[in-house]
């Protein structure tokens, strides 16, 4: 059987969070008004200091910006983000953490709350096995629709999500690594027999069994 590691992005391999830098890109191009920046950026605050507990509810309320765009545009708009001011967040260390764990011989994913299209060009950027990230629900005519399509990747989804990988792709997680910024996501990894590891952006730990 295969071994991976399950790596966050935020706070993980990028200094900070992917959905509030994205946020004030779009705000700085003139996509999102000042009001509801300023908005989302209390709500994201208030999950990451547990003053609100996160919900799919509240997300929502940020990413009805994007209802009525074609998945084309926002992945366009995500790649410029990503070219322009995402690239330049990635911890000093997280290439060489990664490539450890490639030459172990371990198929890294990606596991993250932030949008799927940030997810994929980071994903590519480090060369990985793939990711699962938060979607974005589709409506008939092939237009986001501003809602959540499942759930938001974070918590228990997260581990479930580490879980559903390890049966499709023949993964032993007595073997594997779980690396978060979320000691609640650690302790969750642990009850599943996944090795956590804390790993803030730019201190990530060296890891071992």
């Amino acid at each position: 059987m295969a071994k991976a590691a399950f790596v966050d992005i935020d706070n993980t391999l990028i200094k900070g969070y992917s959905q509030a830098l994205f946020l004030m890109f779009l705000h700085k191009k003139g996509v999102v008004s000042t009001l509801h920046f300023l908005k989302s950026l209390l709500i994201f605050l208030l999950f990451k200091l547990c003053i609100l507990k996160d919900s799919k509810k509240l997300r929502e309320k940020c990413y009805i910006i994007f209802k009525g765009w074609e998945p084309k545009h926002l992945e366009n708009v995500s790649n410029d983000f990503f070219n322009q001011v995402l690239i330049e967040k990635i911890a000093a260390h997280s290439k060489i953490f990664l490539d450890r764990f490639k030459n172990d011989n371990l198929k890294i994913y990606l596991l993250s709350a932030t949008l799927e299209p940030i997810a994929k060009k980071v994903n590519e950027f480090f060369q990985l096995d793939g990711f699962k990230a938060t979607k974005l629900e589709l409506d008939a005519n092939r237009l986001y629709t501003g809602r959540i399509d499942g759930d938001v990747i974070k918590g228990e989804v997260k581990i479930k999500s580490a879980i559903d990988l390890s049966k499709e792709k023949n993964i032993d997680l007595s073997k594997s690594y779980f690396i978060s910024d979320d000691m609640s996501e650690l302790e969750l990894a642990k009850n599943f027999g996944i090795v956590g590891h804390l790993s803030p952006a730019g201190t990530i730990c060296s890891y071992k069994r």
